[in-house]
């Protein structure tokens, strides 16, 4: 069946149909194709950024529908409504549309270049330790589907058995992105029990914010060991773990 994804790549679907002849899920459909035994999908540099944005889509599209069935209010109201109104200061808009708790925001990113494991993977000959820079960024482009599964898998892994463990985690909620050369990065929103609320800082006490502050402060720091160091020839997230010292 011929349709805008065939004639956006024509190199991918050379007979002019997608092959899909069922109604099956979005992320099924997408999933069969990235595992497709001839890796053209996979391996093609915007094809996964075509499938992502396209499932993202229709997921936008299915909550909304729910939102909508939810509180009719909305059903009769263009997008043009709803920027005039939010524009104009109707704050319970926002807050109908949007769920507002105890929340801890953060993102990761793929230290891709550095994981030994996925190169002893897709590339079994080799040593990592004496791989260049340039031969890592190869394999990853040469492997992105499973470079790919490979963060989502070592990011799921952290938050069940490092992130819920440490922290009082009632929920959690997490969206994979990529960075411009296609490292995938993930943003998550994190419910933490027993944490102060944030949903109207605007309008709380200093008291109520010096618990804020107290409280994050307990859970966030940062450091600088080097600060008065001079600039390193080479920046230290691109050294390989054994050439660390210090």
């Amino acid at each position: 069946m011929s349709s805008p994804r065939t004639m956006a790549f024509p190199y991918l679907f050379p007979t002019g149909r997608s092959g899909c002849t069922t109604k099956i899920h979005t992320a099924d459909y997408f999933k069969f194709l990235m595992e497709y035994s001839d890796r053209r999908f996979s391996c093609h540099p915007t094809f996964r950024f075509f499938a992502l944005n396209s499932m993202m889509r229709w997921n936008a599209l299915t909550n909304g529908r729910v939102f909508i069935r939810n509180n009719p209010r909305f059903n009769d109201m263009t997008a043009a409504d709803l920027r005039r109104r939010i524009r104009a200061g109707e704050r319970n808009i926002l807050k109908q549309a949007l769920y507002h708790g105890n929340k801890l925001k953060g993102t990761r990113h793929a230290a891709d270049l550095h994981w030994s494991d996925f190169f002893r993977l897709v590339s079994p000959g080799e040593d990592f330790e004496t791989m260049t820079e340039t031969r890592r960024q190869q394999l990853l482009c040469e492997n992105p589907h499973i470079a790919d599964t490979f963060f989502a898998e070592r990011t799921k892994f952290f938050i069940r058995n490092v992130f819920k463990v440490k922290y009082n985690v009632k929920d959690y909620w997490f969206r994979f992105e990529y960075q411009h050369r296609g490292s995938p990065h993930v943003h998550c929103i994190v419910y933490l029990d027993g944490a102060p609320d944030v949903s109207n800082l605007k309008d709380a006490s200093q008291e109520h914010l010096n618990a804020v502050i107290r409280y994050f402060d307990s859970l966030v720091s940062t450091m600088n060991p080097g600060k008065d160091l001079p600039p390193a020839d080479i920046h230290p997230c691109r050294k390989k773990f054994s050439e660390v010292t210090g």
